[in-house]
C-alpha cells in the first residue's frame, strides 16, 4: 500500500497538536516512546530494520503503525496541554486491554475518565 499523501498529512497533523501543546519533544521521540510500544511483535520485528532517528512517511504504510499513530493523535486532540496528555498517556497503561476494551472508542473513553491532577 502506498498513501504517500495520506502519511504526510498524519506526520504534519502529529506534529502540528503537539505544538498546539507546546510539548518540548520530536515527532521522532513521540514515536519512540509511546507509539511503537503498543504494535504487536510481529509488526515490530517488520518495522525493526525501518526504524531511524528520523520518521518518514513511508513508515505509515504499515496498517498497525499508522492505526497506532491515529490513537495517538486522538489522545492529542482531546487534550488542552501538556500535564493533561501526560495523565491520559499514563492512563492508558493502566488499562488491560480485554474483552470488553477492544473497540478504540471505549478505550478512548476510559482513557479518559482521568482523575483530576493531585495537588
Amino acid at each position: 500500500m502506498h498513501n504517500i499523501k495520506r502519511n504526510k498529512k498524519v506526520l504534519e497533523y502529529l506534529d502540528k497538536q503537539i505544538k498546539r501543546l507546546h510539548w518540548d519533544i520530536s515527532v521522532a521521540r513521540v514515536f519512540n516512546e509511546f507509539i511503537f510500544e503498543h504494535l504487536s511483535v510481529a509488526d515490530s520485528k517488520e518495522l525493526f530494520d525501518k526504524i531511524e532517528l528520523e520518521i518518514t512517511n513511508e513508515l505509515l504504510d504499515n496498517d498497525a503503525l499508522f492505526i497506532e499513530t491515529v490513537k495517538f493523535i486522538g489522545l492529542l486532540e482531546v487534550c488542552v496541554n501538556e500535564d493533561e496528555l501526560l495523565m491520559l498517556i499514563k492512563r492508558r497503561k493502566e488499562i488491560k486491554y480485554g474483552n470488553e476494551l477492544t473497540d478504540f472508542d471505549k478505550i478512548l473513553k476510559a482513557i479518559m475518565t482521568v482523575p483530576n491532577k493531585e495537588k
